[in-house]
């Protein structure tokens, strides 16, 4: 079975001519005692030999860092070289980290080969500098990594954790550089806190995390062209990449210069800097993404450097949720910005500033939520609020800020591109009428069907969904809702003061709480009867912790609380109270229930008269021990 292993391996490293060469020591020496260390295997890769108990080399060699399955690490002495094509594929970044010993400020790896270097599942910590420092390379694939905490020096500042800069520093060529699937966390340099990539070659990073990076400018991604001639050939790509909490003062986050600029599906979250993204002598697009600050001056900010050499980008399809203190877009001299589908939905009345030669174009579908200095086509939608959920994760994996069902995002863009920030894909029938559009702004709602809700009875109260803040009552001449296709909603019946919830009808019956399954279009109906002298029954939650939380719900259906702990039931009712706990909560005891069921669960009360019942919670030991004895 290794052997299947380690030939699965190899073909899959994609090389025509390579030997495998096993790393199976975590020294850092090169002695012959049998054992191959990292270091020793660099030799036999470079030089095609086999190497005090390394096998020999061929071609463009993968080497197989066997140790760390359980945790492990390497302490270098010096920089690892590489000068000849080799793969490197580590255990995992959980498993195994590259550090310096104290005495040694250089690099972790120095490339300088005209082949192709691959390096992934390793974690570099602690390089002082540069963890990577690229002199020649042909392509360069940096793939599930780690860099924490690795500087530049100070005597060639770019690049923390990778300098690429081939106009700086000691980079002579390089054909690409591949980012896939890394972090880079708290890296630090003057000029590109994570990374300095200058030069004319083709540059991308997709589906990476970049946080608490820091430098005077380019606080992740440092990418300059100083040249000043054509840029059609000079690509960077940034894709499904997050940026959270990175600083660089007066900078940027990401600053370019005389590129190809391509940013898509990515977020920009807290990051301290005069802009998120600074695109000079710049052409190309920012789409799909999500900008949300604090401290920052602006969002995008582009200019030029003159009338030749002007920056063209189009903004589309962005949602922009930054304070008051943030313009989303800045325009400055010798720049063009077109501008459609976005949603301006920051609190800043000035969302876009345009400065001496400049140009902002509409190109419509854009909705702003303050003042109209973004909006100016006729399908612009000005001074109108963008009903966004706050910023959450939702049950997935990455922080996104999509528009509530009834928001006026949905459905109300045209001219989008395929894709939208969460990858799913765009025109979605989001409003349920049949006819699927684009939404605004980066998030597109899922397909949805229309509930339709209705009233009856002589009684007074309202349909209650909690997972979107949705409510409807019996004043409200039409509530049609558009809820996501195939999901399952809980309903709940509010009766107001004076009345009392009796059934549902159509998609539901009874008179508890209502699960619908939205498979196709449903209508809803909620029956409320006056009651001349209603009993009132109220919850009182009793939480030893304000960390605790849990939800009551009523049978028959009336109370949800939160946020309605008190309702009105026909008297000689008998009303079933259900705690629902959260996580790390436990229900420890009722007061004024008549009976108590199913481990403190329900609480049932006969009601003669007013009542208020207490549910005491604590917090769950038995939980706490539990999932201590499993770690």
């Amino acid at each position: 079975m290794k052997n299947l292993i380690l030939t699965t391996l190899l073909l899959c490293s994609c090389l025509s001519q390579a030997n495998l060469i096993v790393v199976n020591s975590n020294q850092d020496a090169t002695i012959n005692d049998n054992l191959c260390t990292l270091r020793e295997a660099l030799v036999a890769a470079n030089f095609d030999v086999s190497y005090e108990g390394c096998s020999a080399g061929l071609g463009d060699d993968l080497i197989w860092v066997l140790i760390g399955s359980n945790g492990d690490s390497i302490q270098l002495n010096s920089v690892l070289p590489i000068i000849d094509g080799v793969e490197i594929q580590g255990p995992g970044a959980d498993n195994l980290v590259l550090f310096p010993t104290t005495g040694f400020d250089g690099h972790i790896f120095q490339i300088n080969t005209t082949d192709d270097v691959k390096i992934q599942n390793i974690r570099i910590g602690g390089a002082r500098s540069s963890a990577i420092d690229v002199v020649n390379v042909g392509d360069l694939t940096i793939e599930d990594m780690e860099f924490h905490n690795n500087t530049a020096a100070s005597d060639n500042n770019y690049g923390g954790a990778i300098h690429a800069d081939v106009q700086e520093g000691t980079t002579q060529s390089i054909n690409s550089l591949i980012i896939e699937n890394t972090l880079f966390w708290s890296n630090s340099a003057e000029f590109g806190g994570a990374i300095a990539a200058g030069g004319a070659y083709e540059f991308v990073v997709n589906n990476s995390l970049f946080e608490y990076n820091t430098a005077t400018d380019g606080a992740a991604i440092f990418r300059f062209y100083r040249l000043f001639e054509d840029i059609d050939t000079i690509f960077t790509r940034v894709d499904n990449s997050q940026f959270m909490n990175n600083s660089s003062g007066s900078g940027s986050t990401i600053s370019t210069l005389q590129q190809t600029l391509d940013i898509n599906a990515s977020l920009f979250l807290n990051n301290t800097a005069s802009a998120a993204i600074r695109a000079v002598n710049s052409r190309g697009a920012i789409k799909n993404s999500i900008f949300s600050a604090s401290d920052v001056g602006q969002s995008i900010f582009v200019s030029g450097i003159s009338q030749a050499l002007a920056s063209v980008i189009s903004v589309s399809y962005n949602t922009f949720i930054n304070s008051l203190d943030t313009i989303d877009i800045t325009v400055g001299n010798f720049a063009q910005v077109n501008i459609v589908g976005n949603a301006f939905a920051s609190s800043n009345p000035t969302s876009c500033l345009e400065l001496n030669s400049f140009t902002l174009i509409s190109n419509g579908y854009n909705l702003e939520s303050s003042g109209s200095s973004c909006t100016s086509d006729v399908t612009d939608m000005p001074n109108t609020d963008a009903k966004l959920m706050a910023l959450n994760l939702y049950d997935g994996d990455r922080l996104v800020a999509p528009p509530f069902p009834l928001s006026p995002l949905v459905d109300a863009g045209a001219n989008c591109n395929n894709n939208d920030y969460s990858g799913e894909g765009r025109r979605r029938d989001g409003d349920g009428n049949g006819q699927a559009r684009c939404d605004i702004g980066a998030v597109e709602r899922p397909r949805a069907h229309r509930l339709y809700l209705s009233f009856s009875g002589d009684g007074e109260g309202e349909i209650r969904l909690t997972d979107f803040s949705l409510s409807c009552d019996v004043s409200d001449t039409s509530c049609i809702w558009p809820l996501p296709a195939n999901e399952t909603f809980s309903f709940y019946a509010t009766p107001e003061s004076g009345s009392t919830f009796i059934q549902w009808a159509q998609a539901c019956s009874g008179d508890t709480n209502c699960d619908v399954t939205m498979d196709n279009f449903k209508f809803l109906n909620a029956e409320f009867q006056q009651v001349a002298d209603p009993v009132q029954l109220t919850v009182v939650k009793n939480l030893a912790d304000p960390q605790l939380d849990l939800t009551v719900a009523s049978s028959p259906a009336g109370i949800v609380c939160d946020p309605n702990c008190s309702a009105g039931f026909i008297e000689g009712d008998l009303v079933t109270l259900i705690a629902e706990v959260e996580p790390g909560t436990k229900v420890d005891s009722w007061q004024n229930c008549d009976l108590v069921l199913q481990n403190g669960r329900l609480c049932q009360v006969g009601l003669t008269a007013d009542t208020t019942v207490t549910v005491n919670a604590i917090e769950d030991l038995d939980l706490i021990f539990a999932n201590g004895f499993e770690n």
